[in-house]
């Protein structure tokens, strides 16, 4: 589970796109993980296997809405890591 939380986060304040790009990114890093799957229903939307059961998020004006959660010094040191997430 933390794997996915934190992915997710280094891929979001990292990210330059839109949400469709942005989904398209956790499609691929993900595409192997049984605990993750695309949505069905909507094309913005992902699902992920949590302890309590499965989980469906939704992408819609997530980029737009996150952007400014952390100090840009913090999101430069994210992005500067030359640690790969797996």
């Amino acid at each position: 589970m933390l794997l996915y939380v934190v992915s997710y986060l280094l891929m979001l304040f990292c990210f330059k796109g839109t949400d469709r790009t942005f989904l398209d990114k956790l499609h691929m890093a993900h595409a192997d993980n049984d605990l993750y799957s695309e949505s069905r229903r909507d094309r913005l939307e992902f699902t992920v296997t949590h302890y309590a059961g499965k989980v469906t998020y939704n992408t819609r004006r997530l980029v737009e809405k996150n952007k400014d959660t952390l100090r840009g010094d913090v999101v430069d040191l994210l992005c500067s890591s030359k640690n790969p997430v797996k």
